[in-house]
């Protein structure tokens, strides 16, 4: 079962959480050809002056 973990900066994900997830696991279902019911998929919204980045936006 693989573990995957979101991380995200908090609101760019808006209302759309369960949408992305369930994206992700398709992702792994179809490239990783995973059963469809090994779910183990988790999603971090840090505060947005928890995170620096240069050259992209995260």
């Amino acid at each position: 079962m693989p573990a995957t973990r979101i991380e995200t900066r908090q609101g760019w994900i808006g209302g759309r959480r369960l949408e992305v997830i369930e994206a992700v696991q398709r992702a792994l279902v179809e490239g990783l050809k995973i059963p469809d019911h090994d779910r183990c998929i988790r999603l971090v919204e840090y505060e947005p002056d928890t995170i620096i980045s240069r050259g992209f936006r995260c």
